[in-house]
């Protein structure tokens, strides 16, 4: 795990955010909405989960999945494939979500 002094956080309170979206990935898939949820509670703007998140991504700590969902590398590396698009469907339908949005990270084509 990366340091959360190496990532882009400059508030406090954020390191407290940080933490909590690296616990949950770790052990199940999140959805944008989710995560969104607990930064509102604490008093932090969707730009700047926003930016959180691009940088837990490019330190490689999370993945981003389909319809703004993440987890950790090593949880998508352990899950069987099966097993994995049970629980995309199971983070879907928890979100509610009516379509999926688009992702956060643009793939680069060559």
């Amino acid at each position: 795990m990366v340091s959360i002094d190496m990532l882009n956080i400059t508030r406090v309170d954020e390191t407290h955010i940080v933490t909590e979206i690296l616990k949950r990935t770790s052990s199940d898939i999140v959805s944008w909405r989710e995560l969104l949820d607990l930064c509102k509670a604490n008093g932090i703007s969707s730009n700047r989960l926003r930016k959180i998140l691009l940088s837990l991504i490019e330190a490689k700590e999370i993945v981003e999945l389909r319809c703004r969902l993440f987890t950790s590398p090593k949880l998508l590396r352990e899950l069987p494939q099966d097993e994995l698009e049970k629980k995309i469907s199971e983070a879907i339908a928890r979100s509610k979500l009516k379509k999926c949005g688009k992702p956060l990270t643009i793939t680069i084509k060559k």
